[in-house]
């Protein structure tokens, strides 16, 4: 059924399917590989949903924007469904940044960095207690050997690329022990997601798709984040003045209503008791006012991070949270909602190949 109804489109159809699932394609590029690798992905992530108990099940995100020096963390719940895709955005749980070798006292070796690794992966990735109706997945952008132009490979590269190495070999060791447990783990093509959210967020109509400056990228991905924000803020009642936010990408995500996550209840009710204090509240409108966009997610964050719930929070110590910068805070975030669109497109998808009339080109142009 699925061969039969994806052979009449062309290649460069059959390329926007795996742009649109968030699916790896093929190294070759010719159309009975395609054909081939779409096939078994689709049968895998009907596999997956197969091997959920229950018809409806909590789905865990946790999307990490990886470092060593500046580890994003982003955690999104999902209530879902395993045939429909969701009407509900994701619920932004837990959201920071940590400087895994904040003292500079850890010798690059490779038992420090298990002891660096370990220590992260047991606090933060696994659960504290699993449950047969949750689905548990960790995504991460694959990191690459840059030198940023210097003439060879930077340390703070390679030790990136070590933590990232032991962390998807922490939860490989993990779901092989404890088969029953499993956790998901996802390794992103660099620079997709900057892709994916300049091509919905970035270009207007009369603009040409040409690469941007990395500077001018890394703006509008931390305008991106301040905007959907600020939009989840007002939605569960934290209402204030908008400053400095990108009225282009507001109007964008305003007239769209396709993107975004909600805020927990429990992190709404400790910010109500908070803002009781003028202390808080003037370090929250401060937060807002600062010039540099990257310093103002870094600083909002952190204090969202104090109002957040008990089994959420991370401690509020300046080394901890690494370098006063909100870029990978913003990575995080757009990774997981990413891979939350990738998720209900697969749904819709697989419903739609089930039925021999559905326009898969028009679901591609949608």
């Amino acid at each position: 059924m699925l061969e039969k109804q994806l052979t009449k489109l062309t290649i460069k159809d059959l390329t926007k399917c795996f742009s649109k699932l968030g699916y790896q394609p093929p190294k070759i590029l010719k159309k009975a590989e395609l054909l081939n690798k779409l096939s078994i992905d689709i049968e895998n992530t009907k596999q997956f949903y197969n091997n959920i108990p229950d018809d409806q099940y909590t789905e865990h995100i946790i999307s990490l924007d990886m470092g060593l020096k500046n580890m994003s963390l982003s955690r999104f719940t999902i209530e879902s469904n395993k045939s429909k895709p969701t009407k509900s955005k994701p619920v932004l749980q837990q959201w920071f940044k940590i400087d895994l070798e904040p003292y500079d006292e850890y010798q690059f070796s490779p038992v420090n960095y298990s002891l660096i690794t370990d220590g992260f992966l047991r606090e933060y990735l696994l659960p504290k207690r699993f449950q047969d109706n949750n689905v548990y997945t960790v995504i991460a952008e694959r990191q690459r050997f840059r030198t940023n132009g210097s003439p060879r490979v930077l340390e703070t590269t390679l030790k990136s690329n070590t933590v990232e190495a032991m962390l998807a070999m922490g939860l490989i060791t993990h779901n092989r022990l404890s088969p029953g447990n499993r956790i998901s783990f996802y390794s992103s093509a660099p620079g997709a997601m900057v892709n994916y959210w300049q091509s919905k967020y970035y270009y207007d109509e009369s603009m040409d798709k040409v690469k941007i400056s990395e500077k001018d990228s890394k703006n509008f991905r931390i305008d991106l984040a301040l905007s959907m924000l600020h939009d989840a803020l007002n939605t569960a009642g934290i209402n204030f003045e908008k400053t400095n936010l990108n009225e282009s990408i507001v109007d964008k995500l305003r007239t769209r209503n396709q993107h975004g996550f909600e805020i927990p209840n429990g992190l709404v009710k400790n910010f109500d008791k908070r803002c009781k204090k003028s202390e808080f509240v003037e370090s929250w409108e401060k937060a807002w006012e600062y010039k540099s966009k990257s310093r103002r997610l870094w600083e909002v964050s952190r204090l969202l991070n104090l109002c957040n719930k008990d089994e959420y929070k991370v401690p509020d110590l300046d080394k901890l949270w690494g370098k006063v910068k909100g870029d990978d805070l913003a990575d995080s975030l757009l990774h997981g909602l990413q891979y939350f669109d990738h998720l209900q497109n697969r749904k819709i998808f697989i419903n739609m190949i089930s039925k021999d009339k559905s326009d898969i080109k028009e679901f591609l142009e949608d």
